[in-house]
């Protein structure tokens, strides 16, 4: 009993942990971490050498710790990281529907040119003669 508590507590663990990479990921990628970072450590850069950059590891450490703390504790980290989600899942959905695309692209490709109709589609497109732009052409006579 006390093995499985642990074991759920390192899986909640492990899940938080992908969450945060997630979240972290996405509001990098989107320039959200760039600009909270940014107006955290303005205040502190006010009266620095622009000249000699510096970073305090521990102090970003701090910051995106007080951001994560804080973005938890009013709501802004779960509507983040739900929205992620559904990110992830309409991206995956997006790539579903692709493959299948591909897939029926593939069939529709391999069952028409193994019985012909692919070749005569192709040699009756290379027959029709390209006409010059016309904008006066009537579109009815070309659908014939």
């Amino acid at each position: 009993l006390g093995e499985a508590k642990e074991l759920a507590a390192e899986q909640n663990t492990e899940d938080l942990r992908a969450q945060a990479r997630s979240l972290l990921a996405n509001a990098s990628a989107d320039g959200r971490l760039a600009a909270m970072l940014s107006d955290m450590q303005e205040p502190q850069t006010k009266g620095m050498d622009s000249d000699a950059p510096t970073v305090d590891i521990d102090a970003l450490r701090q910051q995106a710790k007080a951001a994560l703390t804080s973005a938890s504790a009013d709501g802004r980290l779960e509507a983040i990281l739900a929205d992620a989600k559904e990110t992830e899942l309409k991206d995956k959905e997006t790539e579903v529907d692709m493959e299948a695309l591909r897939e029926q692209a593939k069939t529709a490709l391999a069952s028409t040119s193994a019985d012909g109709r692919l070749a005569a589609i192709l040699s009756e497109t290379k027959e029709v003669e390209p006409q010059p732009a016309n904008k006066d052409v009537d579109i009815d006579s070309l659908r014939e």
